[in-house]
């Protein structure tokens, strides 16, 4: 489904931008140590920071339009459950004590909230 990846794609922005954080953090540790790789390194972490700011960018832009595309649901139990789930990266077993619910029917709410979100964004592609 297309509209799961387009939700995933936050978490998977999110995963990236903390490998570049640890990378950064490493590189940093790096450049403060003395020897022929010093400004090597420290070229490198100045390159890093600069992705991971872009990366930030990305996911602020990214997280604004998934929220965006999250809150066109008709169901307050949807949206819910599509924040908390991709949003606030919650498993399956929590987001039914959050909300509630049975495990299962937080199944059921997720599976109708993706077919949904489809059928927004094949309406947005008719207009």
């Amino acid at each position: 489904m297309m509209a799961r990846r387009y939700l995933e794609s936050v978490g998977l922005m999110e995963d990236r931008l903390n490998i570049l954080l640890r990378q950064q953090s490493v590189l940093a540790a790096l450049a403060q140590a003395e020897g022929e790789d010093r400004k090597l390194r420290q070229a490198q972490s100045q390159a890093l920071g600069e992705g991971i700011q872009s990366a930030w960018q990305k996911l602020h832009r990214q997280r604004r339009l998934v929220t965006h595309s999250i809150e066109r649901l008709p169901r307050e139990e949807e949206r819910q459950l599509l924040f908390l789930r991709y949003l606030s990266r919650l498993s399956y077993p929590d987001i039914a004590e959050v909300l509630g619910y049975s495990q299962r029917q937080v199944f059921r709410i997720h599976h109708r909230a993706l077919m949904h979100m489809e059928a927004l964004a094949a309406g947005m592609e008719g207009e």
